[in-house]
């Protein structure tokens, strides 16, 4: 059966940066069903090497081949437990592939490109993603807080547009060096079996990343033909921060109440009243300006403004 829980055991292996490969005890340990694992393509079955864990003892030990006459039968040859015949489930191991993974991840983001796999094992780079009014490029990560996290950061490119997505435990800090901690999201959070099916949740990415844009100072004004548009952009902008300042004072005042809060965005209409502009040029603004754009759809959800404001009244 493939239930969440057996899913996130799954996951948590990314911890490591080494090929996981699972034999007989560790399946049967973490209840994995290897054959159901196998369909949607997590788990590859692959022969054992020369050795195997002792089914009495537990340690590993030597694996023999004798040659009969219904053919060739394979012995674990432990000191202390003696010899014995494996049962087939014990004579292979299933290898942890996440592809399936990254595919329903690069569905959900409308990923374009191929994934490429940079660090063998380790480091994978899943496409680019139109996240909040940006090309982002999209990396998968395993053993991010290993002794390989030296080498995977080489890789991994400075700027503000990355996103990276990690398997096992959440980063440290101090590991991401100028990588930004808000760009770090775990498959675990993200990723759940539903419907038969690997399903991956990219609506908490889209939020996080358009909080930290309007977090960003504005740019710098550029003036020409198209002065007036960027005038009426900053002015728009302002408004918004204000806006949802406001609403995360108001949301904190209803809770401290015990009141519920009935959200209400911010029309255009309303914005181009606030800042004495008419609606046809805020709605021009809107769409010749991608950093504003995504801070009106911020304002217009109510966790997002929420968290917006939070973090600008700090």
């Amino acid at each position: 059966m493939c239930n969440q829980t057996s899913f996130e055991k799954l996951l948590d292996f990314g911890f490591s940066p080494d090929v996981m490969d699972l034999d007989y005890p560790s399946l049967e340990t973490n209840r994995i069903n290897p054959e159901a694992w196998a369909q949607f393509g997590m788990l590859k079955k692959r022969p054992i090497d020369n050795m195997v864990r002792c089914r009495y003892c537990d340690t590993f030990v030597p694996v023999n081949a004798t040659e009969t006459k219904n053919g060739i039968i394979l012995r674990a040859d432990c000191y202390e437990c003696g010899r014995y015949d494996l049962f087939p489930e014990e004579t292979v191991v299933w290898r942890v592939d996440y592809t399936p993974v990254f595919e329903s991840a690069r569905k959900s983001l409308n990923c374009s490109g191929e994934i490429t796999e940079i660090l063998p094992h380790i480091l994978w780079s899943l496409g680019r993603a139109p996240i909040g009014g940006q090309s982002r490029e999209i990396f998968a990560c395993a053993g991010i807080n290993s002794y390989y996290n030296d080498e995977i950061m080489k890789h991994l490119p400075d700027g503000k547009t990355p996103i990276l997505l990690i398997f096992g435990d959440k980063v440290f800090p101090h590991k991401l060096g100028n990588f930004s901690s808000d760009r770090v999201f775990k498959f675990s959070h993200l990723t759940r079996i539903q419907d038969g099916a690997i399903f991956f949740d990219a609506s908490h990415i889209h939020a996080q990343i358009a909080t930290l844009a309007t977090l960003e100072e504005p740019p710098a004004k550029i003036y020409g033909r198209n002065s007036k548009i960027g005038d009426i952009a900053i002015k728009l902008k302002t408004e918004l921060r204000q806006f949802m300042c406001g609403i995360y004072s108001a949301m904190e005042q209803a809770e401290r109440s015990g009141k519920d809060y009935h959200f209400n965005g911010i029309k255009q209409n309303e914005l181009a009243a606030a800042i004495g502009a008419t609606p046809v040029i805020v709605n021009r603004a809107l769409k010749k300006d991608m950093e504003l754009k995504a801070l009106f759809d911020a304002a217009n959800n109510p966790q997002t403004a929420y968290n917006y404001g939070r973090k600008a009244m700090r």
